[in-house]
């Protein structure tokens, strides 16, 4: 039913209705006017218009109750069948228990009966299926609401709870690694304080003992006559005695002022060391031998206090003096043959590393960087030169292997692989002082944590190899034998070793296989020299009689250097021992 009024564009609310066969319907003033004209009457129409809405609008309610009773009867139904099916299936194990009791089969009764109790019936998430149940039959906004809003609650709330154990899990972790840490520091606060009183131990015995040093010297300088005196001065002996033990005070206090000294103090030591090593050396060569691991090991820590810092903040007036006092021991060979093999890997690593400071050579308003750099070179340079050269090989292959293995320092690899093609160069002229086992046994242990993978390093080995094989023949597998030694299997070296030798001059010893290869008598002797002494030179002593022109110089060079000279030594003795010998039986023959 429409209620509008018929009048054409009337806005006013309608309550009439005409008797006209039209039905035409109006407001309170158009229905007096129409009846005036028309002559017909009004009837209203207000209450029953109302009445047919609210029916219209009930209806439509009415179809949502059907249509949720429907649906409830489902849900009932199938809530029902659910049941029904599972009373029946409880009912068939009912019977099923029965009869394997009757049988006797009671352990698949109790697996029957473990099943059932594993159910937990009553605490299955009932919650959740009643928010579901909820959540698909409410039609109430507001209720449904709180469903969806319960239900992300409960979703917060695991997630939370997930959260907080991953991080319970992590605050026990790093507890755990906080306790391990502090065990650590203990052990090492503990090994520090053991290590400090040893020291002040050890400092205060040779305080002692220079104390003790000076009194007796100055008791013998009282009880001494002017008479004795006088002939001391004629005699060298004990006069150089007293002056290389003052020398040796001064030395062991410059060293003390380098390590714990200010940079003034430190100057006057620098240039009191470098005024014995160019004006005392061969005076108190002895005593400069003795003190020479001390002495680099101070200039060592010297050079990482000086360059521990950015390029521009490096004091160059100190450090340029500084490298040229290094520079001046670097050129002192009898000091750098006897550097052990800790205090030259400090002392190699060092210089490297200053080699590599960011922007070192654009430093300083006078090109000082540019000066402090080549003398550092120089200076690796002299250590290439003068130091050990077995020594020397076996720091820089570990020392590529250190920065092989790391992030820093990138550049440290190729600048260590140029050291060690430069010491390389110079082979032949070191050969005699090379100890090859040791060598061949570094390379070994670098190719074997390495393998193909470093190309550079692979190369620098074999071009170390290629020249040793080159100067050293098929003699080379005696001293390969160390490494067959080894408890990690070789894979390259010996393969290398027959490719050279194959390739080389040394022509048809060569192709014979290294397993197969006879050791000639001399080589064999002096592998047996290297770890038998006496039993060694004894069957040297027998070969020598028999053998009175042999030259066992080359032989003598693949030994330790330790052993060489006194190989030399002993076989010198035994030399002059059999000429005197000679002699006797001559004259007594006469």
């Amino acid at each position: 039913m429409d209620l509008k009024c018929s009048y054409s564009g009337c806005p006013k609310e309608v309550f009439w209705q005409c008797t006209c066969l039209e039905k035409f319907t109006f407001c309170d003033a158009h229905a007096r006017d129409h009846s005036k004209v028309k002559k017909c009457f009004e009837e209203n129409i207000r209450n029953k218009y109302i009445d047919s809405l609210a029916k219209q609008y009930k209806n439509a309610l009415c179809l949502i109750e059907s249509d949720y009773i429907k649906l409830a009867q489902e849900m009932i139904a199938e809530v029902n069948g659910c049941f029904i099916d599972n009373l029946c299936y409880l009912n068939r194990k009912k019977k099923e228990v029965n009869d394997l009791i009757l049988n006797e089969q009671i352990d698949q009764a109790e697996t029957i009966v473990n099943w059932s109790n594993t159910l937990n019936i009553m605490q299955r998430e009932r919650k959740s299926y009643y928010l579901s149940l909820r959540k698909l039959l409410c039609i109430d906004n507001s209720f449904i609401k709180i469903v969806t809003d319960t239900e992300k609650l409960e979703d917060d709330l695991k997630k939370i709870r997930k959260d907080f154990e991953e991080s319970l899990n992590k605050i026990n972790g790093l507890e755990k690694e906080l306790k391990n840490s502090q065990k650590i520091s203990e052990e090492f606060e503990l090994k520090y304080e053991h290590e400090k009183n040893k020291l002040n131990q050890e400092k205060k015995y040779f305080e002692e003992q220079i104390v003790m040093l000076r009194k007796g010297i100055e008791e013998l300088d009282k009880k001494s006559s002017p008479e004795v005196k006088e002939d001391a001065k004629d005699e060298d002996m004990p006069s150089n005695m007293r002056d290389t033990s003052d020398l040796a005070i001064k030395i062991d206090k410059h060293i003390k002022t380098l390590c714990y000294g200010d940079m003034t103090n430190s100057v006057d030591a620098l240039v009191a060391i470098k005024d014995i090593v160019l004006n005392k050396l061969e005076e108190h060569k002895e005593l400069l031998k003795k003190k020479a691991n001390n002495l680099v090991d101070a200039l060592t820590k010297v050079i990482i206090k000086t360059f521990d810092k950015p390029a521009a903040d490096i004091p160059f007036r100190f450090a340029k003096y500084m490298l040229t006092v290094v520079n001046k021991v670097c050129c002192t060979k009898i000091i750098m043959s006897e550097l052990n093999e800790i205090t030259l890997f400090a002392l190699i690593e060092q210089i490297l590393t200053c080699s590599l400071i960011d922007n070192l050579e654009q430093a300083g308003e006078k090109a000082e960087g540019e000066l402090i750099l080549k003398n550092i070179n120089e200076t690796m340079l002299r250590i290439l030169e003068h130091c050990h050269p077995t020594r020397t090989f076996i720091i820089l292959i570990r020392l590529l292997t250190k920065y092989k293995s790391g992030a820093s320092l990138q550049k440290m690899p190729g600048l260590i692989i140029r050291c060690l093609l430069k010491l390389t160069k110079i082979m032949s002229e070191l050969i005699h002082q090379i100890e090859l086992d040791k060598l061949l046994l570094v390379m070994h242990e670098y190719l074997s944590g390495y393998g193909i993978d470093d190309i550079d390093g692979n190369r620098a080995i074999k071009f170390i190899l290629t020249e040793l094989v080159n100067l050293q023949g098929p003699t080379i597998w005696i001293s390969y034998e160390e490494i067959r030694k080894h408890s990690v299997p070789d894979v390259h070296m010996e393969k290398w070793i027959t490719e050279i030798l194959n390739s080389s001059i040394h022509g048809q010893n060569a192709l014979i296989s290294p397993r197969s290869k006879p050791i000639d008598i001399i080589s064999d002797i002096f592998s047996i020299i290297k770890h038998d002494y006496t039993k060694g030179f004894t069957q040297l002593m027998e070969h020598f009689g028999a053998n009175l022109t042999v030259d066992y110089t080359s032989y003598i060079s693949t030994l330790p250097i330790e052993l060489q000279q006194k190989v030399r030594e002993d076989l010198e003795a035994s030399k002059v021992s059999n000429q005197m010998m000679t002699k006797i039986k001559a004259n007594s023959e006469f």
